[in-house]
């Protein structure tokens, strides 16, 4: 009976799985070079349904300028107002990305009425019958901004027969160009 013979000897085997394993190295190494240099040069995208949602030049100015740190928190119902809500937290997010000094927080009154009575206590709101609001906190000194006086409405397209509904158009002038927190 003849014995068989393997198609590789062990010391072909072992290189085989040698420019494996470097070639998986190789690989890991380029991407991740790759990542190292691509950090210092990125582009953001935006994909969403508010995508219209971007920073004036003149506000992206005024938030490069400024180095105190301040807490923006978001106080919305967002069922009752998801159009509002999500241009807000889209502008709110912007304003945060370009400058890192500036964070934003969603406060969900309906999940959390611990944290939500607490924030109504620390600035001295009673109720929640005006639940939506913005409020901006810089070393102390604090605005609250409600949610009826960041937006208009767009009356000229309902008038028109272009809409049905009302909808709000873009935050006020005053909001875009001016961020309460540099005032």
């Amino acid at each position: 009976m003849q014995s068989s013979k393997p198609s590789f000897s062990s010391g072909r085997r072992w290189l085989i799985w040698f420019n494996t394993i470097l070639g998986v190295l190789a690989v890991i190494a380029l991407v991740g070079m790759a990542n190292y240099f691509a950090s210092g040069y990125f582009k953001r995208f935006q994909a969403g349904a508010h995508s219209a949602v971007e920073i004036s030049p003149q506000t992206a100015a005024l938030l490069a300028r400024f180095t105190n740190k301040v807490e923006v928190t978001i106080f919305f119902d967002r069922q009752e107002n998801e159009e509002i809500y999500s241009l807000t937290s889209g502008l709110l997010k912007q304003y945060s990305y370009a400058n890192p000094n500036l964070t934003v927080q969603t406060l969900d009154y309906t999940r959390a009425p611990g944290k939500a009575a607490a924030l109504l206590s620390k600035y001295k709101l009673t109720t929640l019958k005006d639940k939506n609001f913005v409020v901006f906190d810089c070393n102390g000194h604090s605005k609250v901004i409600f949610g009826n006086d960041l937006y208009d409405y767009d009356l000229n397209s309902v008038l028109s027969g272009d809409r049905k509904t009302f909808g709000a158009t873009n935050s006020k002038e005053n909001f875009f160009f001016h961020p309460p927190f540099l005032r």
